[in-house]
């Protein structure tokens, strides 16, 4: 379990600042071990991080829970994101390693196919039970940090214009739980990137919806509906086998279902002729669907777009990086 948090870790970094210490990091109190690691290339350190990650998942014996039993079920239970099992425990190593090996689909697709193979082979998550997230009591301070930062300061968080807007063309039963309505009623996003000075009232945008700021909100790490989309993509670049179409759905549905859209709701959604799936769209398809799946957990979303490039995002209106994102 050590392993998958700290490899998990380690991709969060090289994702944010590209190389980093990586094979001589955390060596400070061992023998021969450097507190001035140095830097490993970001290939490296994601082949570090497949090769470790595999072994972790390796190491588990999934018929054994972590802890005594003494320790199940109660409030007593260190393991806080999935309560001692270790069936879990696995399927989180393969689905990492999965996300992991889909990173390298452009720069080394030969290494991208064989370890989403294997991950998906090995055991990844197979429903929105399996997800990886952290719950909280929802007492201060054991709260969800969204829920004091953004109600304490209501005037300083808006959801995206961007993500209205689509979410708004494709008819999306996410919208009224990503975003409440505005002091009209309607839900309209802020633009991105704008200098101070902007001139919009903040109460003609749209807050971030209610559902994601409850104090006991859990905050996620990974979910089924990602390694889902995450398979489909695989298959659709035929990486893997499967169907890209079937995968792509189901990915859509388990994001909806975390939320309690109602089936009927998710068969119209997936019926219209926008959302329905169409392979020689397809990679541009689930790259969408990741962006809206990845609501809120925007450095992996922010990693996946610079991947994939999907969905085309425009440069906000004041920006100083000469159009670029």
């Amino acid at each position: 379990v050590g392993m998958i948090m700290r490899e998990w870790m380690f991709m969060n970094m090289t994702d944010i600042w590209g190389d980093i210490p990586y094979s001589e990091a955390l060596t400070g109190t061992s023998e021969g071990g450097t507190i001035t690691p140095e830097y490993d290339p970001q290939a490296d350190v994601y082949a570090g991080i497949l090769a470790n990650l595999t072994a972790a998942s390796g190491m588990i014996n999934s018929s054994e829970p972590l802890f005594p039993d003494v320790f199940r079920g109660t409030v007593d239970n260190p393991d806080l994101i999935y309560q001692g099992e270790t069936g879990r425990w696995q399927a989180f190593a393969n689905s990492l390693r999965l996300r992991a090996a889909m990173r390298l689909a452009e720069v080394n697709p030969g290494t991208a196919g064989a370890e989403a193979t294997a991950a998906i082979n090995a055991g990844v998550f197979t429903s929105n039970a399996d997800d990886a997230m952290l719950p909280y009591p929802g007492v201060p301070p054991n709260e969800n940090p969204m829920a004091p930062a953004f109600r304490s300061r209501p005037g300083d968080y808006r959801i995206s214009e961007a993500l209205v807007n689509e979410l708004s063309a494709l008819n999306d039963p996410r919208l009224p739980i990503y975003a409440d309505p505005n002091r009209d009623g309607e839900y309209v996003g802020m633009p991105n990137g704008l200098v101070e000075e902007h001139g919009i009232a903040f109460e003609a945008v749209s807050r971030v919806g209610e559902w994601f700021l409850e104090p006991d909100q859990p905050a996620w790490i990974m979910s089924y509906a990602e390694v889902l989309l995450l398979q489909a993509e695989a298959a659709q670049r035929g990486f893997a086998g499967g169907s890209a179409a079937d995968l792509y759905e189901a990915g859509i549905r388990a994001s909806m279902e975390t939320f309690g859209i109602s089936s009927g709701e998710i068969d119209a959604y997936l019926a219209q002729p926008e959302v329905a799936y169409d392979p020689a769209q397809g990679l541009a398809q689930i790259g969408v669907q990741m962006w809206i799946a990845l609501y809120d957990q925007g450095p992996e979303a922010y990693a996946y777009w610079r991947r994939t490039g999907y969905p085309r995002l425009a440069p906000g209106r004041d920006n100083l990086n000469n159009g670029l994102i």
